[in-house]
């Protein structure tokens, strides 16, 4: 049936949009999304899918997933920069810097530590760990740099400076010349004369400063002589080995220095004495007597359960039967009604 002219085929408050009555209204927000209509779905509400348990937000944004997840933390234990350390006792070429700023200028960090001697090497992991180590050619110079370096502050963070502990496998290792060692060991082969610490300081000291000599196994013709600086020990190497001294001959050889041989001990000696403790306990703990078995309590007497009542009664029987009430007589019946009438009759008169 057509419509009258005028009146519009759908009402404008229907939810059609405008239609021909306007524009087409823009989308709904997210939590008011509709499938036919304006009705919001339950899928699109601000809580989610799923509604949240109650004291637990769900999180609104990927940075704020992401920064709950778990993460390592740092351990509790922070060590004391100002306790002793058996190895500050015993100077060496590295030094090993902990607690730098992750934020640290590195070259104005690494010119601080260059203006103590020449750097070797520079090996830094403070982008992750915040710490690095530091190798001179001078002995010296590391234990200058120990000295005014360490409590440094660079970016608020004071530095934790300490002498490198050399590791045992590199101590079992040959050493040669890139070591970076400044000991030699010195044989003073068919030699005419005794081989004598002054004669010995006067031939190498125009290589470098010479730190210490000293005899090996009360052996009169060798010698561990070691320089402070270990290019020092490369050049005396290079320019006197197997040359004539004292009417005899010189054998040079590369060595550890005393400072690194007896740092790798003492390493060794607490290592060893840590396993043997723990072997001790857990020797102990073998040899202690097994413990007594539990007792366990008697078991308790069954009790036997009261029997019930059944559910159905039996049939009673003749004997439970009760006595049936005496019958009266129908002929005493009779007379006891006569005298009561006659006596309500003598009333009434």
């Amino acid at each position: 049936m057509p419509l009258p002219f005028g009146v519009a085929p759908f009402p404008p408050f229907l939810p059609y949009g405008g239609g021909a009555w306007g524009q087409s209204p823009g989308p709904p927000p997210a939590n008011q999304m509709t499938m036919h209509g304006r009705a919001p779905m339950p899928w699109a509400s601000s809580q989610g899918r799923f509604p949240a348990p109650e004291g637990r937000r769900r999180p609104s944004s990927a940075s704020q997933r992401k920064s709950q997840r778990p993460r390592f933390t740092r351990s509790a234990y922070q060590p004391d920069p100002s306790a002793a350390r058996p190895e500050d006792s015993k100077p060496c070429r590295t030094l090993f810097v902990r607690n730098v700023a992750f934020e640290v200028d590195m070259h104005v960090l690494r010119s601080d530590f260059a203006a103590f001697g020449e750097i070797r090497t520079w090996f830094d992991i403070v982008q992750r760990r915040g710490m690095l180590f530091v190798t001179y050619y001078d002995t010296r110079a590391a234990e200058n740099a120990r000295v005014h370096m360490n409590q440094k502050e660079y970016e608020g963070r004071a530095l934790d400076v300490h002498f490198s502990l050399p590791k045992d496998e590199d101590q079992q290792q040959h050493c040669d010349r890139t070591k970076n060692q400044g000991t030699l060991f010195v044989a003073l082969e068919d030699a005419s004369e005794p081989l004598t610490e002054e004669a010995l300081q006067a031939k190498f000291i125009e290589f470098g400063d010479i730190r210490s000599i000293r005899t090996y196994k009360d052996q009169m013709h060798t010698r561990f002589l070691e320089y402070w600086d270990s290019r020092a020990c490369v050049a005396a190497h290079d320019a006197l080995q197997d040359t004539e001294f004292l009417g005899g001959r010189l054998s040079i050889k590369f060595a550890w220095d005393l400072a690194t041989v007896s740092l790798v001990n003492d390493a060794r000696q607490r290592s060893e004495a840590k396993a043997a403790a723990e072997a001790r306990a857990q020797a102990a703990l073998a040899e202690e007597p097994a413990p007594l078995p539990i007792e366990q309590p008697a078991p308790l007497p069954t009790v036997q359960p009261a029997p019930t009542e059944p559910d159905t009664l039996p049939a009673p029987t003749e004997s439970d039967a009760a006595p049936a009430p005496a019958a009266t007589s129908w002929p005493e019946a009779a007379d006891d009604r006569l005298e009561q009438a006659q006596k309500v009759q003598q009333v009434r008169e």
